[in-house]
Protein backbone atom coordinates (compact mmCIF):
# COMPACT_ATOMS: atom_id res chain seq x y z
CA UNK A 1 0.00 0.00 0.00
CA UNK A 2 2.98 2.50 0.35
CA UNK A 3 3.84 1.70 -3.36
CA UNK A 4 5.50 -1.15 -3.26
CA UNK A 5 3.61 -3.00 -5.79
CA UNK A 6 4.47 0.07 -8.37
CA UNK A 7 8.19 -0.27 -7.68
CA UNK A 8 8.29 -3.77 -8.54
CA UNK A 9 6.51 -4.13 -11.85
CA UNK A 10 8.93 -0.92 -13.15
CA UNK A 11 11.99 -2.41 -11.48
CA UNK A 12 10.78 -5.79 -13.14
CA UNK A 13 9.93 -4.22 -16.56
CA UNK A 14 13.61 -2.92 -16.62
CA UNK A 15 15.23 -5.97 -16.13
CA UNK A 16 12.65 -7.38 -18.96
CA UNK A 17 13.97 -4.54 -21.03
CA UNK A 18 10.01 -3.24 -21.84
CA UNK A 19 8.95 -7.19 -22.82
CA UNK A 20 5.38 -7.69 -22.86
CA UNK A 21 4.24 -8.71 -19.30
CA UNK A 22 3.86 -12.45 -19.41
CA UNK A 23 3.51 -13.23 -15.59
CA UNK A 24 -0.33 -14.06 -13.68
CA UNK A 25 0.78 -12.47 -10.56
CA UNK A 26 3.60 -10.12 -9.30
CA UNK A 27 4.68 -12.75 -7.01
CA UNK A 28 5.61 -15.11 -9.76
CA UNK A 29 8.41 -12.95 -10.51
CA UNK A 30 9.12 -10.71 -7.81
CA UNK A 31 8.69 -13.24 -4.47
CA UNK A 32 8.39 -11.84 -1.20
CA UNK A 33 11.60 -12.08 0.85
CA UNK A 34 10.18 -12.27 4.31
CA UNK A 35 7.02 -13.91 3.96
CA UNK A 36 7.34 -16.32 0.51
CA UNK A 37 8.40 -19.05 2.25
CA UNK A 38 5.52 -19.12 4.86
CA UNK A 39 3.00 -18.64 1.93
CA UNK A 40 4.30 -20.83 -0.54
CA UNK A 41 6.53 -23.37 1.12
CA UNK A 42 9.93 -21.92 -1.03
CA UNK A 43 12.37 -19.61 0.60
CA UNK A 44 12.14 -16.27 -1.34
CA UNK A 45 15.64 -16.58 -2.52
CA UNK A 46 14.94 -20.42 -3.86
CA UNK A 47 12.05 -19.29 -6.30
CA UNK A 48 13.28 -19.23 -10.30
CA UNK A 49 13.17 -15.46 -11.50
CA UNK A 50 13.16 -14.92 -15.36
CA UNK A 51 16.41 -12.96 -15.38
CA UNK A 52 19.20 -10.97 -13.60
CA UNK A 53 18.76 -8.85 -11.84
CA UNK A 54 17.28 -10.86 -8.85
CA UNK A 55 14.41 -9.14 -7.32
CA UNK A 56 12.03 -9.77 -4.27
CA UNK A 57 9.87 -7.08 -2.26
CA UNK A 58 9.69 -6.98 1.82
CA UNK A 59 8.26 -5.28 4.27
CA UNK A 60 11.60 -4.99 6.15
CA UNK A 61 12.73 -2.26 8.08
CA UNK A 62 16.21 -0.29 7.79
CA UNK A 63 17.39 -2.83 10.56
CA UNK A 64 16.29 -6.05 9.30
CA UNK A 65 17.93 -5.21 5.87
CA UNK A 66 21.30 -4.91 7.96
CA UNK A 67 20.84 -7.74 10.51
CA UNK A 68 20.54 -10.15 7.65
CA UNK A 69 23.58 -8.69 5.76
CA UNK A 70 21.26 -7.08 2.67
CA UNK A 71 22.62 -4.07 3.97
CA UNK A 72 25.99 -2.81 5.57
CA UNK A 73 25.58 -1.21 8.81
CA UNK A 74 25.62 2.04 8.63
CA UNK A 75 29.05 4.12 8.72
CA UNK A 76 30.99 0.73 8.09
CA UNK A 77 33.62 0.48 5.51
CA UNK A 78 32.42 0.84 1.91
CA UNK A 79 33.51 -2.68 0.33
CA UNK A 80 30.28 -2.86 -2.28
CA UNK A 81 30.97 -5.56 -4.95
CA UNK A 82 29.34 -5.04 -8.21
CA UNK A 83 27.11 -7.91 -7.12
CA UNK A 84 25.90 -6.02 -4.05
CA UNK A 85 22.39 -5.89 -2.55
CA UNK A 86 20.61 -2.45 -3.32
CA UNK A 87 17.77 -1.39 -1.81
CA UNK A 88 14.49 0.37 -3.25
CA UNK A 89 12.82 2.12 -0.67
CA UNK A 90 9.32 4.12 -0.93
CA UNK A 91 7.77 6.21 1.76
CA UNK A 92 4.10 7.40 1.29
CA UNK A 93 1.70 9.35 3.64
CA UNK A 94 0.88 6.77 6.31
CA UNK A 95 -2.42 8.40 6.66
CA UNK A 96 -3.54 7.07 3.19
CA UNK A 97 -1.40 3.68 3.92
CA UNK A 98 -3.92 2.91 6.93
CA UNK A 99 -6.79 3.88 4.51
CA UNK A 100 -6.02 2.03 1.82
CA UNK A 101 -5.05 -1.23 4.15
CA UNK A 102 -8.61 -0.58 5.16
CA UNK A 103 -9.53 -1.52 2.27
CA UNK A 104 -7.30 -4.68 1.09
CA UNK A 105 -6.56 -6.17 4.60
CA UNK A 106 -10.23 -7.22 5.39
CA UNK A 107 -10.52 -8.80 2.09
CA UNK A 108 -7.01 -10.53 2.00
CA UNK A 109 -8.05 -12.68 5.18
CA UNK A 110 -11.59 -13.22 3.68
CA UNK A 111 -13.41 -10.56 5.98
CA UNK A 112 -16.41 -8.05 4.46
CA UNK A 113 -15.06 -4.82 5.21
CA UNK A 114 -18.64 -3.83 6.45
CA UNK A 115 -17.81 -5.33 9.90
CA UNK A 116 -14.92 -3.40 10.80
CA UNK A 117 -14.86 0.06 11.80
CA UNK A 118 -12.12 2.62 10.08
CA UNK A 119 -11.24 4.17 13.01
CA UNK A 120 -11.13 1.19 15.23
CA UNK A 121 -9.03 -0.28 12.33
CA UNK A 122 -6.27 2.39 12.19
CA UNK A 123 -6.19 2.60 16.31
CA UNK A 124 -5.23 -1.53 15.34
CA UNK A 125 -2.79 -0.09 12.81
CA UNK A 126 -1.09 1.92 15.18
CA UNK A 127 0.21 -0.13 17.44
CA UNK A 128 1.54 -2.13 14.01
CA UNK A 129 2.70 0.39 11.66
CA UNK A 130 3.14 3.70 12.20
CA UNK A 131 6.15 3.80 14.67
CA UNK A 132 8.03 1.13 12.85
CA UNK A 133 7.74 2.63 9.74
CA UNK A 134 8.45 6.48 10.84
CA UNK A 135 11.59 5.16 12.26
CA UNK A 136 12.65 3.27 9.04
CA UNK A 137 11.85 6.33 7.08
CA UNK A 138 14.56 8.15 9.56
CA UNK A 139 16.89 5.60 9.04
CA UNK A 140 16.54 5.34 5.35
CA UNK A 141 16.47 9.24 4.93
CA UNK A 142 20.16 9.03 6.94
CA UNK A 143 21.04 6.59 4.52
CA UNK A 144 19.44 8.34 1.54
CA UNK A 145 22.90 9.06 -0.53
CA UNK A 146 23.89 5.14 0.00
CA UNK A 147 25.20 4.10 -3.13
CA UNK A 148 22.85 0.99 -2.03
CA UNK A 149 20.34 2.93 -1.24
CA UNK A 150 17.56 4.36 -3.74
CA UNK A 151 15.05 6.50 -2.19
CA UNK A 152 11.50 7.77 -3.42
CA UNK A 153 8.33 9.01 -2.28
CA UNK A 154 5.33 7.74 -3.42
CA UNK A 155 4.16 10.90 -5.31
CA UNK A 156 7.43 10.78 -7.29
CA UNK A 157 5.98 6.90 -8.49
CA UNK A 158 2.76 8.69 -9.96
CA UNK A 159 4.93 11.53 -12.05
CA UNK A 160 4.45 9.80 -15.11
CA UNK A 161 5.35 13.46 -16.70
CA UNK A 162 8.43 13.41 -15.47
CA UNK A 163 9.25 10.02 -15.09
CA UNK A 164 12.38 9.86 -17.41
CA UNK A 165 13.62 13.51 -16.41
CA UNK A 166 17.46 12.72 -15.05
CA UNK A 167 15.02 13.42 -11.44
CA UNK A 168 12.37 11.46 -12.36
CA UNK A 169 11.42 7.91 -10.72
CA UNK A 170 11.85 5.45 -13.78
CA UNK A 171 15.22 7.06 -14.86
CA UNK A 172 16.57 7.04 -11.13
CA UNK A 173 15.43 3.52 -11.35
CA UNK A 174 17.11 2.61 -14.52
CA UNK A 175 20.61 3.80 -13.54
CA UNK A 176 19.78 1.95 -10.06
CA UNK A 177 18.44 -1.40 -10.76
CA UNK A 178 20.39 -2.39 -14.56
CA UNK A 179 23.07 0.06 -14.23
CA UNK A 180 21.80 2.75 -16.75
CA UNK A 181 22.16 2.78 -20.36
CA UNK A 182 19.02 1.82 -21.38
CA UNK A 183 18.02 2.91 -24.66
CA UNK A 184 15.18 5.73 -24.74
CA UNK A 185 12.59 3.56 -26.59
CA UNK A 186 12.93 1.11 -23.78
CA UNK A 187 12.56 4.10 -20.82
CA UNK A 188 9.31 4.81 -23.08
CA UNK A 189 7.79 1.28 -23.04
CA UNK A 190 8.46 0.84 -19.61
CA UNK A 191 6.85 4.09 -18.74
CA UNK A 192 3.83 3.38 -20.83
CA UNK A 193 3.20 0.08 -19.25
CA UNK A 194 3.68 0.88 -15.50
CA UNK A 195 1.10 3.90 -15.78
CA UNK A 196 -1.46 3.69 -13.06
CA UNK A 197 -3.87 3.43 -15.82
CA UNK A 198 -2.25 0.44 -17.61
CA UNK A 199 -1.87 -1.60 -14.31
CA UNK A 200 -5.22 -0.93 -13.12
CA UNK A 201 -7.00 -1.95 -16.31
CA UNK A 202 -10.00 -4.51 -16.05
CA UNK A 203 -7.61 -7.40 -18.60
CA UNK A 204 -4.59 -6.14 -15.95
CA UNK A 205 -5.29 -5.58 -12.12
CA UNK A 206 -5.24 -8.89 -11.07
CA UNK A 207 -2.47 -9.26 -11.78
CA UNK A 208 -0.83 -6.90 -9.33
CA UNK A 209 -3.69 -8.12 -6.67
CA UNK A 210 -3.63 -10.36 -3.62
CA UNK A 211 -5.56 -13.28 -4.72
CA UNK A 212 -2.70 -15.68 -4.64
CA UNK A 213 -2.22 -15.18 -0.80
CA UNK A 214 -6.33 -14.66 -0.52
CA UNK A 215 -6.23 -17.42 -2.19
CA UNK A 216 -3.82 -19.60 0.59
CA UNK A 217 -5.73 -17.78 3.52
CA UNK A 218 -8.98 -19.49 2.72
CA UNK A 219 -7.70 -22.74 2.13
CA UNK A 220 -5.86 -22.58 5.29
CA UNK A 221 -9.28 -21.07 7.62
CA UNK A 222 -10.63 -23.78 5.47
CA UNK A 223 -14.01 -21.72 4.38
CA UNK A 224 -14.32 -21.43 0.89
CA UNK A 225 -12.85 -18.31 -1.23
CA UNK A 226 -15.27 -14.96 -1.30
CA UNK A 227 -15.06 -13.86 -4.89
CA UNK A 228 -17.16 -11.15 -4.11
CA UNK A 229 -14.22 -9.72 -2.22
CA UNK A 230 -12.06 -9.83 -5.62
CA UNK A 231 -12.43 -5.89 -6.28
CA UNK A 232 -11.06 -4.87 -2.71
CA UNK A 233 -7.41 -7.35 -3.55
CA UNK A 234 -6.55 -4.88 -5.91
CA UNK A 235 -3.18 -3.84 -4.57
CA UNK A 236 -3.37 -1.30 -7.49
CA UNK A 237 -5.81 0.93 -6.17
CA UNK A 238 -9.43 0.63 -7.94
CA UNK A 239 -11.70 0.75 -4.67
CA UNK A 240 -9.35 1.98 -1.95
CA UNK A 241 -8.26 5.50 -1.40
CA UNK A 242 -6.24 8.04 -3.33
CA UNK A 243 -3.43 9.79 -2.52
CA UNK A 244 -4.12 13.02 0.38
CA UNK A 245 -7.68 11.02 0.90
CA UNK A 246 -6.36 9.49 3.81
CA UNK A 247 -5.67 12.37 5.92
CA UNK A 248 -9.09 13.88 4.75
CA UNK A 249 -11.45 10.85 5.88
CA UNK A 250 -10.04 10.16 9.06
CA UNK A 251 -10.79 11.59 12.22
CA UNK A 252 -9.48 14.60 13.86
CA UNK A 253 -8.41 12.47 16.57
CA UNK A 254 -6.74 9.91 14.10
CA UNK A 255 -5.10 12.99 12.45
CA UNK A 256 -3.36 14.54 15.97
CA UNK A 257 -2.19 10.84 16.78
CA UNK A 258 -0.19 10.34 13.69
CA UNK A 259 1.15 14.03 13.65
CA UNK A 260 1.77 13.09 17.39
CA UNK A 261 4.12 10.36 16.44
CA UNK A 262 5.69 12.08 13.48
CA UNK A 263 6.62 15.05 15.92
CA UNK A 264 8.07 12.64 18.46
CA UNK A 265 10.35 10.76 15.77
CA UNK A 266 10.70 12.35 12.60
CA UNK A 267 10.60 15.96 13.48
CA UNK A 268 12.96 15.16 16.75
CA UNK A 269 15.52 13.17 14.49
CA UNK A 270 15.47 14.97 11.03
CA UNK A 271 13.61 18.62 11.89
CA UNK A 272 10.86 18.17 9.17
CA UNK A 273 7.68 18.96 10.36
CA UNK A 274 5.72 17.29 7.69
CA UNK A 275 6.09 15.72 4.79
CA UNK A 276 6.12 18.40 2.59
CA UNK A 277 9.09 19.55 3.48
CA UNK A 278 11.26 16.68 2.96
Amino acid sequence: RSGGTWASHIAHQLRMRGANPEFFWQEDVVPWLDAHQELFGVPAHQHPQPCLPRLFRATATCGDLVDSGVLRAEGAAELRSPNASKVVYVFRDLCDVCYSLFFYFPALFQVDSIFIQLEDFVWCARLLLVERSLWSLVHFWRRRFDPGVLFLFYEELMDDDDALSDHGAIRRMADFVVGGGVPEEELERVREQTRHSVMSRDDNWDRFSGMSVAVLVSERLGVGYRYELEPYLGKVSRIGGKTGQGRRVLGEAIREMFDEKWATIVTKELGFHDLEQM
